[in-house]
């Protein structure tokens, strides 16, 4: 009895270890550190107060810069490609999410609406207001799109989730 104790014993030791490797294994493949860009500057392609990020469907990283009131998009390597906005455009761009066909949403805390643009940063429309009702935002912050390309809004400081259509153009 004692060597089949000892035996099953065993054998959970090993299964437990080999488990901690695999685990070991797969956080250190995950959180290699691989390349950093920005700065605390105003200059063009520079963060100042990088508040959401979002990877596009041909790979390129869009950045919302709550400060500098401006969206900024990287090449996949982290080179600068372009950046639009400014305090006529944007109070305080904080969410942002690319839908499949490329389209990109940001969200305006203070503003409290949520504009969409062509990839190339070419505005396309804007929606919502301060309020409570339906369509309407008080601190719209977080964003998701769907493979339908139906925009959710994370309505901060009216608790909800708010859900559109991705039909409008």
């Amino acid at each position: 009895m004692k060597t089949k104790y000892r035996s099953m014993l065993s054998f959970f030791t090993f299964f437990l270890l080999f488990l901690s490797l695999v685990w070991c294994a797969e956080t250190k493949a995950i959180s290699d550190f691989v390349i950093s860009w920005g700065a605390e500057k105003s200059d063009r392609g520079q963060l100042d107060e990088p508040f959401d990020a979002v990877v596009g469907p041909k790979g390129h990283l869009y950045v919302t810069d709550a400060r500098q009131q401006k969206v900024l998009k990287f090449d996949p390597d982290g080179k600068f490609v372009l950046q639009w906005g400014d305090a006529k455009r944007f109070e305080k761009p904080t969410g942002i999410t690319v839908s499949e066909d490329g389209f990109v949403y940001v969200s305006d805390y203070d503003n409290d609406h949520i504009l969409k643009f062509k990839s190339d940063g070419t505005f396309i429309k804007q929606w919502g207001r301060s309020g409570e009702g339906e369509g309407e935002f008080d601190s719209p912050s977080g964003l998701a799109v769907d493979a339908a390309g139906n925009v959710y809004v994370t309505d901060l400081y009216n608790h909800r989730i708010q859900k559109f259509s991705g039909n409008k153009k």
